[in-house]
């Protein structure tokens, strides 16, 4: 009886709610960093608009990772997690 009352309250305990501190696993993906304009600097319009859209390239694909781990970590709280 006394096992029975011990492995009863062990099955409760393990059943529990998580960790308050427990982090969800992020991919590791997400935490690599996005790469912006990789050449040498602009020196007329031709390059200087390759460079700003690769930038603008960059900063999406890192707001698109940002986004995706808000959506990991608060997914209640996040706008416009899938």
């Amino acid at each position: 009886m006394r096992l029975l009352i011990l492995f009863c309250s062990a099955a409760l305990i393990s059943c529990g709610p998580t960790e308050p501190g427990a982090v969800p696993p992020v991919p590791p993906d997400l935490l690599d960093p996005e790469p912006g304009w990789q050449g040498p600097t602009p020196r007329d319009r031709r390059t200087l608009i390759r460079a700003a859209a690769a930038e603008q390239t960059g900063r999406e694909a890192a707001n698109a990772k940002l986004l995706a781990i808000e959506c990991i970590l608060y997914p209640e709280e996040a706008v416009g997690c899938p």
